[in-house]
Order: C-alpha cells, then sequence, then structure tokens
C-alpha cells in the first residue's frame, strides 16, 4: 500500500502571524503478508516504510501471531528506535482490545522508560 499526507499547499499559522512554509510530504509504503502454520494459526509478518525530505528513511518490521483472526501476539522493531511488543484479541469480530509496549533504543532511552498503549477499537 501507499499513501501520504501534506500532498496539498498549505499555509503555517501561529496565531494571528501567517508563515508562507510549505510542509514536507509524508510518505508511507506498507506490504504484509498472510501464512497459515496450521489449523486457525497464522503468522503476519509486514513492513511499514516512511520517508520525508530532509530526514532518514525510517521502518517498522512487524511479526504476528494470529490464532483464529481473535487473539494475536506480536513484536515490532523501528529502526534505530524501538522494540515493541504487542498483544490483542477481538471480541463479536467487531471489537478489539490491545496493548502494546514500546521499549526505547534510542538516545531518548536516557529520558524515557517507555510507552504503554492501550487500543480499543471497532471493526466496521
Amino acid at each position: 500500500g501507499y499513501s501520504a499526507n501534506g500532498i496539498a499547499p498549505n499555509k503555517v499559522q501561529f496565531g494571528s502571524e501567517s508563515i508562507d512554509a510549505q510542509l514536507n510530504t509524508h510518505h508511507y509504503i506498507s506490504a504484509g503478508a498472510k501464512f497459515p502454520l496450521g489449523q486457525n494459526l497464522y503468522l503476519k509478518p509486514s513492513v511499514l516504510t516512511r520517508a520525508v525530505n530532509g530526514a532518514p528513511i525510517s521502518y517498522d518490521l512487524n511479526l504476528l501471531a494470529d490464532y483464529k483472526d481473535i487473539f494475536w501476539l506480536g513484536a515490532t522493531y523501528r529502526n534505530k528506535d524501538a522494540v515493541i511488543f504487542m498483544g490483542g484479541i477481538t471480541f463479536n469480530r467487531h471489537y478489539l482490545l490491545a496493548y502494546s509496549f514500546d521499549l526505547t533504543l534510542s538516545e531518548l532511552k536516557n529520558y524515557n522508560s517507555g510507552t504503554h498503549e492501550i487500543i480499543l477499537g471497532i471493526h466496521l
């Protein structure tokens, strides 16, 4: 997949002050697959690449194990930044409850001890 934000020209405004500035377009490219490992058990590798002019390309390498599209566990490596551990459960095929923990590997680790995230979702 591909997506981008900041494609259209825009004006940056701080209070009543306007600045003629062009925000850089952010580009995202993603790919993934679903491989059966056994009855109702799947391995889902994926990658997300982010690029913006003036910054190094960044990417996430993801690996999820999924059971019956109900329970899943996984991990992500974000280059030069973090390792992420996650898990979740889907209820009634429409509701999601998940948790992730980001363990910082970059120099920011001197200023934080990781990030916890709780996700509540609805599949439409």
